[in-house]
């Protein structure tokens, strides 16, 4: 569907999309006030520190999103991990996926800003997927110390120099044949460096490519 005439997912459920409609439509406005596609997201300039970023939604794109939530009805995920909640938008995406596979599994989320994690959770019950997701409030690097085994999908999206230590303590949860999804791998590059070559060496238990949509989308599967 043209977004001009409304925004339509696979989730194919209107209230969902209302929701993910109106939060891309306040994320794009952002970006274009920020001029965020037309300069590099170099997060060592304090320009693109924590300050500047803790109102911003920064999220996934559209066509993400659909990726994310079929990727997730393919394997017929239960357990997702995601490393950056931010205001909830891909939450959503992933949260209607374990809906529609008809299981009781969940979304774990961490966000460190405590006025988009309040956010984050009032869209999901917007949406009605509130139990689907359970957002943990802080450090990821605390919050995710303590996971479930046999993760099944984990969307990395948080503060791209934290990442690798975070996906530390994700990866040996994560089950044989479980998808990594990156977000940011053109446009964040620098910054995630370290943790795009953990990825690509296959020393690690990984098997790694990158896609060119969104800010650039890298994917893994465990291999080991």
């Amino acid at each position: 569907m043209n977004e001009k005439n409304g925004f339509a997912t696979p989730i194919r459920d209107s209230k969902i999309e209302a929701v993910l409609g109106r939060l891309h439509a306040v994320a794009d406005t952002q970006e274009e006030e920020a001029e965020l596609a037309a300069r590099p997201r170099n997060l060592k300039n304090t320009q693109w520190g924590p300050d500047f970023l803790k109102d911003k939604m920064i999220p996934i794109h559209r066509e993400q999103g659909s990726f994310l939530y079929l990727l997730a009805r393919s394997i017929r995920a239960k357990t997702i991990v995601e490393f950056g909640t931010s205001h909830g938008l891909s939450t959503i995406y992933l949260a209607a996926a374990i809906r529609d596979n008809r299981t009781e599994g969940q979304v774990i989320g961490t966000e460190f800003v405590a006025e988009k994690m309040a956010q984050a959770r009032r869209n999901l019950e917007e949406t009605g997927l509130t139990r689907f997701a359970k957002i943990r409030e802080g450090d990821a690097r605390e919050t995710l110390k303590e996971l479930p085994d046999g993760i099944d999908m984990c969307l990395m999206d948080g503060f791209p120099p934290f990442s690798l230590e975070v996906f530390k303590l994700i990866a040996p949860r994560l089950r044989k044949g479980a998808i990594v999804v990156v977000d940011g791998t053109e446009t964040l590059r620098k910054p995630q460096a370290d943790f795009l070559a953990y990825l690509s060496d296959p020393a690690n238990g990984f098997r790694y490519t990158e896609l060119s949509f969104g800010d650039g989308t890298g994917l893994a599967v465990k291999d080991l």
